[in-house]
């Protein structure tokens, strides 16, 4: 009995100790079991670093981070991968990258930082990787390892590949920083405010246009594609303008869409009833003459289509007037309509029927100065011409039709077609009776 219950005590011992010594290990679920079948899968923490452990097909590769991140400074992720058939990596080389680092929107996995651009994805030797993160949240990393073989011939021959896993099953960030906020933080205070000062949709979508251009610049890396680089970074590309946009219109009840054209995205926003469209990522710009950080506000189809060549109307979204216009609302159009309409008169007065004004690049101290924008300015000028009032008596009335064609960025061709049309008389006198 008495050697019976040692034996026990030494096993008990013995198994205290391994599980003391070695972490529990969790295996990861895969939703991707046709690309990766895990045979171990290992998530294991210290006071201050993290390690995510994956093997498949003898390639083991393991990736250690801190335990805690903190926003605003680097956190590096250290990369180490082994290979089986060849401890001695004597008949290849590793390789790491990045595959994605997403979050989960409410609706979507959005990329926050654009793993298609140049190298930002490609296989390298380095061994770590850094990344700094501006807000709380959580995000989902997901990183590579391979172990490839040079043929004679240049190309290579993978011996082994294996990933984090993604989502829920790979590495999960979660971060709270009371120093970095999250996006939806962010949307919910600046919307708030944007709420306390502007009432109708226009007022709005303008402030919070105004918001982000004021907040944030173009990343000319191409790397931060989220929401998060406008709103947090305050860098992004204009896919990141637009998703913020549309994340601010929407908490203040505004309704949006997304608009394409020559592999850039805008966005469609519904004012009084009417879409119209903003394209936030090109307001952000200044100049002394003309408001840019207004300038492709509530603008139509028509005009978009001469700005990007290939744009069509989005069904749903077809944007066909300019009532809400920022530069027809401001009347700041007047600046380049006004020069236009007195020589629309003369011509009118000669009762000219067909017309054209040329359009040419002024001396920037010129009021009306067209500059590189003038696509966009005299289109809006010619909406004015055609809804300006010419009949200047009772016994004509006078219909006048414009249109801009541009022939670059700085000029163009105001063409003019009008109609007279006599008032009968009869007509004219229940008119005078009324008065």
């Amino acid at each position: 009995m008495m050697k019976s219950k040692i034996k026990f005590l030494i096993v008990y011992v013995l198994l205290l100790s391994l599980v003391l010594h070695y972490p529990i290990t969790v295996l990861a679920k895969s939703g991707e079991s046709q690309e990766n079948t895990y045979t171990d899968s290992t998530s294991t923490s210290a006071a201050d670093k993290q390690k995510w452990t994956v093997e498949k097909d003898g390639l083991k590769f393991t990736v250690a981070y801190p335990t805690k991140i903190q926003c605003g400074t680097p956190t590096t992720f250290e990369f180490d991968a082994k290979y089986a058939p060849d401890p001695t990596l004597s008949q290849g080389e590793l390789r790491y990258r990045i595959h994605s680092l997403t979050v989960y929107d409410g609706s979507e996995d959005v990329s926050v930082y654009d793993v298609s651009y140049g190298s930002n994805s490609a296989y390298t030797s380095d061994t770590t990787f850094n990344f700094t993160f501006c807000a709380s949240g959580t995000y989902y990393i997901r990183f590579e390892a391979l172990y490839r073989k040079p043929n004679s011939d240049g190309t290579y021959q993978i011996l082994g590949c294996v990933d984090t896993g993604f989502q829920n099953q790979g590495i999960v960030l979660k971060i709270d920083d009371p120093q970095y906020p999250s996006v939806e933080n962010i949307v919910t205070n600046v919307a708030s405010e944007c709420l306390t000062k502007c009432s109708t949709d226009y007022e709005k979508a303008l402030w919070l246009n105004d918001w982000i251009v004021d907040h944030c610049t173009y990343d000319k890396t191409y790397s931060y594609c989220s929401a998060e680089g406008a709103l947090a970074r305050g860098s992004g590309t204009c896919e990141a303008y637009h998703r913020a946009y549309v994340m601010l219109l929407n908490k203040v009840g505004i309704s949006t869409g997304r608009i394409t054209g020559n592999g850039h995205v805008w966005t469609a926003v519904k004012m009084g009833g009417k879409w119209y469209q903003v394209d936030t990522t090109w307001n952000g710009y200044t100049e002394t003459n003309i408001d840019l950080r207004r300038l492709y506000f509530g603008l139509n189809d028509e005009i978009m289509k001469k700005v990007h060549s290939d744009h069509k109307p989005v069904q749903g979204y077809e944007s066909t007037s300019l009532e809400q216009n920022y530069f027809i609302q401001s009347k700041e159009i007047s600046k380049w309509s006004d020069p236009v309409i007195n020589i629309v008169r003369e011509h009118i007065d000669a009762r000219d029927t067909n017309f054209s004004i040329e359009i040419t690049k002024k001396s920037p101290n010129d009021s009306n100065y067209a500059s590189a924008y003038a696509t966009i300015l005299y289109n809006l000028v010619a909406h004015v011409l055609t809804n300006t009032s010419w009949s200047d008596d009772e016994a004509l009335n006078i219909d006048l039709n414009a249109a801009y064609t541009p022939k670059d960025n700085s000029s163009g061709t105001i063409t003019c077609t009008v109609q007279y049309t006599a008032i009968p008389l009869s007509f004219q006198q229940v008119n005078l009776d009324a008065d």
